[in-house]
C-alpha cells in the first residue's frame, strides 16, 4: 500500500498523520472496529473512517496514481486496514502490523 502526497502535503507527512490518528484510536478503544469508506461524489473524493473519525481523504489525484476510480482504491485501503485491525492479539499486533504497513507506504512515496 503505497500514500501519495499531494499539493501541500508530502506522502511521508501524510502517512504520519494517518499514523498519529489511527495510533490515538487504538489508544482509546480495545475494540476500534471496522475502517469504513464514505464516498463525496460531487467533490470525487472519499473518505476512510474508523469509529467516525477521518483517517485519510482519498483524493482524485490518489486514484489517478494508481490508475483507479476513487472509490475502488478507497476500498482497497480501508480492506488493508481492516484486515491489520481484525488480527488479535488486538494491543500489540494490530501496532505492529499498522507501523509495518505505514513504514511500507513510506518506502515508496509518490510526491506531487
Amino acid at each position: 500500500m503505497q500514500i501519495g502526497g499531494l499539493a501541500e502535503i508530502s506522502a511521508s507527512e501524510r502517512a504520519a498523520i494517518v499514523n498519529r490518528r489511527i495510533a490515538s484510536i487504538l489508544a482509546q478503544y480495545d475494540s476500534p472496529g471496522q475502517v469504513t469508506v464514505q464516498s463525496d461524489e460531487p467533490r470525487n473524493i472519499a473518505t476512510l473512517q474508523l469509529r467516525n473519525r477521518v483517517l485519510l481523504t482519498v483524493t482524485e489525484q490518489d486514484a489517478q496514481d494508481f490508475g483507479l476510480d476513487v472509490e475502488t482504491l478507497a476500498q482497497s485501503w480501508a480492506d488493508r486496514l481492516n484486515q491489520a485491525l481484525d488480527r488479535p492479539p488486538l494491543a500489540i499486533d494490530v501496532g505492529q502490523r499498522l507501523y509495518a504497513t505505514v513504514r511500507q507506504l513510506l518506502q515508496n512515496p509518490i510526491d506531487n
